[in-house]
């Protein structure tokens, strides 16, 4: 659990000093994109306490992801209820994948117009996919439902 508990300091510490840096800037462009970073870093961390493989401990990583998720405005419950799931059947192509992460198989995708598949490769490559996935998950899919107020 050393190296769990150095990374959740340095989390910490980056969250912290982003939201000094927005503070001491006044909202400066490069303060509010290191803040975000960190919320992103932060968010990072509460999914792998979500799936109990940050800490060693079950326990340890419910814990976590309990108290972290009031700094990524995600409801550890939901996630449990949403997103955990498909890995339960995660390549299994007789089980619809509901966190709408997974559109196609490779035999399917093969099947479809060429422009489908680039399109298909160039929105699942992960310098797109994360952000627009996570435009999707907080503001457009249903953010009253996931928020935790």
């Amino acid at each position: 659990d050393g190296e769990a508990w150095q990374t959740l300091a340095v989390t910490i510490l980056l969250w912290g000093a982003g939201l000094g840096a927005i503070h001491v800037t006044g909202g400066n462009w490069a303060a509010i994109l290191f803040t975000a970073l960190s919320i992103m870093r932060c968010f990072m961390v509460f999914h792998d306490a979500a799936h109990l493989s940050f800490f060693e401990s079950a326990d340890m990583n419910r814990s976590l992801a309990s108290f972290i998720q009031f700094f990524v405005n995600y409801s550890h419950k939901e996630w449990d209820a949403v997103h955990n799931p498909h890995h339960a059947h995660f390549g299994d192509p007789s089980v619809k994948d509901s966190s709408l992460t997974i559109w196609f198989s490779e035999e399917e995708l093969k099947t479809k117009p060429l422009w489908l598949q680039a399109g298909h490769r160039i929105i699942r490559d992960p310098v797109l996919f994360y952000p627009l996935a996570g435009l999707f998950v907080f503001f457009l899919n249903k953010p009253l439902q996931q928020t935790l107020f």
